[in-house]
């Protein structure tokens, strides 16, 4: 899977709605998303992921750096302390 196609993963996968001007979007009483049909009639796809968020962004580099964004939001790639398990707690 190229860079691209997984970052139109990331973000299908993880956009809860859409707001514009600071509020949320609703289709039929549900927050729009890239399975809308609206959505997907504007971008004039059929599938929400990868090609309705691939229309949605227009560039590719767009969809990757996007996607980069949730992943470093989500701590992705934070250092992790790592701990033995084999070791007994210290406070015994």
């Amino acid at each position: 899977m190229d860079s691209t196609k997984f970052g139109a993963y990331v973000i299908g996968h993880t956009t809860v709605g859409i707001m514009i001007n600071d509020e949320d979007v609703e289709e039929d009483g549900h927050p729009m998303n890239f399975a809308s049909a609206s959505i997907m009639a504007a971008t004039d796809t059929s599938r929400p992921v990868p090609d309705t968020v691939r229309a949605f962004f227009g560039v590719d580099a767009h969809v990757e750096s996007a996607a980069l964004a949730i992943l470093d939001a989500s701590g992705y790639g934070d250092t992790v302390e790592v701990e033995d398990p084999t070791r007994g707690s210290s406070t015994n």
